[in-house]
């Protein structure tokens, strides 16, 4: 029971939680332990259920704080709406976009597997995935607004599938990892592609731009 209490205290609250639940069940019962482990569930309770999307009964792969905190983005499989926008405070859900189906002609079931804010979080970065081998919908960036949900661009260059997305803290750069090993740097103003990396020799699945934006 001290030892829970210790950890609920320092760096690994969730360890606390674990050790009362041991104290409890295997160890003669004490109300210091019980204390604990009530203490360690009430800080860690459920604080709010983002219910009501397509997403409940498929799949969420993504999701994203906007830099200001006040709202979070996510994506997912086989839902009409494939990026929601939701205020983080009141749990409503600000808007809804499917701007990724068109781009594919309605012909496969998409993914959404990437999400990037932009640094004033007016925007967002989102790239489609069909499980298509270079199925010419998967390069390609959308940027959309992130109030109207208006597909403000979409970037072209790019057949690899995209699997992750970050954008530069200044606003001006986007990168993408893809599928077939490389990295693109685009233009966010233009949507033209600025270099591609290479080097890898397989699938890139993450991809993070440093604080300063000098470095991926």
């Amino acid at each position: 029971a001290a030892i829970a209490e210790q950890e609920l205290q320092g760096t690994n609250p969730e360890r606390g939680v674990l050790i009362a639940l041991e104290a409890l069940e295997n160890y003669p019962y004490t109300p210091q332990a019980l204390e604990a482990l009530a203490r360690g569930v009430e800080g860690y309770r459920e604080l709010r259920l983002f219910d009501g999307t397509p997403y409940s009964a498929n799949r969420l792969w993504t999701a994203e704080w906007s830099p200001d905190g006040k709202r979070f983005a996510v994506g997912g499989i086989a839902a009409p709406d494939l990026a929601i926008v939701w205020d983080a405070v009141t749990g409503e859900a600000l808007l809804s976009t499917d701007n990724h189906s068109e781009l594919c002609d309605g012909e496969y079931q998409i993914e959404l597997e990437a999400i990037a804010w932009s640094p004033d979080s007016t925007r967002i970065a989102t790239a489609p995935w069909t499980g298509r081998i270079n199925h010419s919908c998967q390069g390609m960036p959308v940027i959309w607004d992130t109030t109207t949900g208006e597909t403000l661009m979409v970037f072209s260059g790019k057949e690899s599938a995209i699997n992750s997305i970050d954008w530069s803290p200044d606003g001006s750069t986007i990168v993408s990892a893809h599928e077939d090993g490389t990295i693109t740097v685009w233009n966010a103003e233009t949507g033209t592609v600025r270099m591609t990396l290479i080097g890898h020799t397989e699938g890139i699945y993450q991809v993070a731009l440093s604080p300063d934006g000098g470095r991926i």
